[in-house]
């Protein structure tokens, strides 16, 4: 398992796009297959989850995100799991880190 916490200023919509097309339009086998929104009166929350086939380790990982804003403030919260083999011993290959920091590194830019 992998996990990513980022803040910043933004808007919820722009920051949501951004990852959509990275995951998704960044790789041949990258997923959404869930966008949520909700909004409240001082702010909004969007949960994103992907999914992505990793040929190295012969098996899916999941990416779920979590954004939320109050004003201009963005918070991104990630974690992702799955792509770990073996039964008594999890072993990822990196596969988990690989996945998550596909989002790190396009908000950090």
């Amino acid at each position: 398992m992998a996990t990513i916490s980022l803040s910043g200023t933004g808007d919820i919509q722009n920051v949501g796009q951004v990852i959509y097309n990275a995951v998704v339009h960044g790789s041949i086998t990258g997923e959404c297959r869930l966008d949520v929104k909700s909004d409240f009166e001082d702010g909004s929350v969007r949960m994103m989850v992907f999914e992505k086939f990793y040929y190295r380790t012969s098996n899916r990982a999941s990416l779920s995100i979590m954004i939320s804003q109050k004003g201009n403030q963005i918070r991104v919260n990630g974690i992702s799991t799955g792509a770990a083999q073996g039964m008594l011993v999890r072993f990822a290959w990196g596969a988990e880190d690989n996945f998550s920091g596909i989002v790190e590194k396009i908000l950090k830019i």
